[in-house]
């Protein structure tokens, strides 16, 4: 069954933006099923506030929030071809910076840039939110300096797009 009002309906262009703060957080969570939960109330709660959502995920995440997120009767094909929820999957964007030595900055940062004006063009909605584990996957392969500065990106296109951001962990360290 499929929620229908308000949640998936779009802000009309007449109703103005109204600036919201950015901000860009990070939650380390080991436990899959914790972390997926965690990055579905993310997306849930953005979804209530008709915010774009993008969740920046792959393979077993990518299943475990959508799954969540099917849990509270939502129509994911339906948000997805609204415009309200797009998946990118961390491969495509990973791939930027280590099939390069030294890693791509400009072309990521393009790239990443890039989904957030579509997002936020395309869409009647009013504010975007991401949720990411690209830094998290950089990490896991031992590539500390490369997460540190796609975080320092991340921050900085959160404040440019006045959008909320959030990057999960499998881990610290």
């Amino acid at each position: 069954r499929s929620v229908s009002g308000p949640l998936v309906q779009p802000v009309t262009a007449s109703e103005p933006k109204e600036r919201r703060p950015s901000t860009h957080a990070i939650r380390i969570e080991p436990d899959l099923g914790i972390r997926a939960q965690v990055a579905a109330d993310f997306a849930w709660e953005g979804l209530r506030d008709h915010e774009v959502v993008i969740l920046v995920t792959g393979g077993a995440v990518r299943d475990a929030v959508l799954r969540v997120l099917r849990t509270r009767s939502l129509d994911l094909d339906e948000l997805k071809m609204r415009g309200a929820l797009l998946s990118v999957d961390t491969t495509e964007l990973i791939a930027l910076l280590t099939d390069h030595e030294p890693a791509d900055w400009s072309t990521f940062r393009t790239a990443v840039h890039d989904i957030l004006e579509g997002a936020a063009r395309d869409s009647a909605r009013a504010h975007v939110r991401v949720y990411s584990e690209i830094a998290s996957v950089l990490a896991d392969m031992g590539r500390l300096s490369v997460a540190k500065e796609v975080e320092a990106i991340f921050a900085d296109l959160a404040a440019a797009f006045d959008c909320r951001w959030l990057c999960g962990y499998a881990r610290s360290g």
